[in-house]
């Protein structure tokens, strides 16, 4: 396998950037890797300062229920699914964006990205998954009361805040939080999805042992 030289330039000078017609902006970098390897970030943009107040917990929750079932899959079905293609997967959501970070391996790159396709477009918001995510999250936010590296940030966050609460940019309290993890319903997040998600505004990176060219027809198929 040959060196890959690491430096700015030599990046740059890899790197092919696309943008696709929906504008969805492609930036990938072939490069030998060990075994294979292949790491990628996508990175979906909503909304807007207006259209997203009041929506802190429902875009955050939207994020965490995309891989507990979409399609015809169930949560342990689309689990066992990243397993056989060898793919580390997280996904996280807010009300401003979602990102998905990957790595797999060269031969199951187009699968793993087929299916991502489907779990950001096609979730179906069971509502028992929802109750579990929603119990585990309100109890994080209660075992953070005491924690002095808890308190702090949130502290420091709502110290001068001028935005007012439902603003994306405000710092809730612990209690208002959980009042807002309580308050949403599986429709709250269905409208969500439904009316932010796209990739018209995508980013999408991906560096390793891959062929750039097959990735950006693969990329306008499915996303484009």
């Amino acid at each position: 396998m040959a060196a890959f030289d690491p430096s700015p330039a030599n990046i740059d000078a890899h790197t092919v950037r696309q943008t696709l017609p929906n504008g969805m902006q492609l930036a990938l970098l072939p490069k030998p890797t060990r075994g294979g390897a292949v790491n990628g970030t996508l990175i979906l943009r909503i909304g807007n300062l207006e259209a997203l107040r009041g929506k802190g917990s429902v875009g955050s929750l939207t994020g965490a229920m995309l891989d507990r079932g979409a399609g015809a899959f169930t949560r342990q079905q689309i689990a066992d699914r990243f397993e056989a293609l060898k793919a580390n997967v997280s996904i996280s959501g807010s009300d401003e964006r979602v990102t998905v970070r990957f790595d797999t391996r060269r031969e199951y790159l187009p699968d793993l990205l087929a299916l991502l396709r489907t779990v950001l477009r096609l979730p179906t918001f069971p509502g028992n998954e929802l109750e579990t995510l929603r119990a585990s999250s309100i109890a994080g936010i209660e075992s953070q009361r005491k924690q002095p590296n808890a308190l702090a940030p949130n502290a420091l966050g709502r110290y001068g805040n001028p935005y007012p609460a439902g603003d994306p940019r405000y710092t809730p309290t612990f209690d208002e939080s959980v009042a807002e993890l309580r308050s949403v319903s599986a429709t709250d997040l269905r409208d969500f999805h439904g009316r932010f998600y796209g990739a018209e505004h995508a980013q999408l990176a991906i560096v390793g042992d891959f062929d750039a060219n097959d990735a950006v027809r693969q990329a306008e198929f499915l996303f484009g």
